[in-house]
């Protein structure tokens, strides 16, 4: 089954940038995989919110690379997930379940 990708991206910046996470759907505590993929230069400080749908950011965290883990949260609903950096801002939607 094909997972779908649901993200927003800046389009300021180049196709060669883009944000995706697996699985989604995620089952809560699930860890997510997130990829970044950047084929124009190299990480550096990289944050990535999570936000419940009112705009709660309920998570943060500061990457240096641009494929990382994290675990869903342990509520079932809709999330965005909010990646800056390098001048770039994605958002996706991670539903979990």
């Amino acid at each position: 089954r094909r997972q779908r990708q649901m993200c927003i991206r800046d389009r300021s910046i180049p196709n060669e940038t883009r944000l995706t996470l697996t699985p989604n759907p995620a089952i809560a505590g699930e860890t997510v995989d997130l990829k970044v993929a950047n084929t124009l230069e190299t990480p550096k400080q990289i944050k990535l919110g999570i936000y419940d749908l009112t705009g709660n950011q309920i998570a943060s965290r500061t990457l240096n690379e641009y494929n990382a883990t994290f675990t869903a949260p342990a509520t079932s609903g809709i999330y965005i997930v909010k990646v800056t950096g390098n001048g770039f801002t994605q958002s996706c939607k991670l539903i979990v379940k």
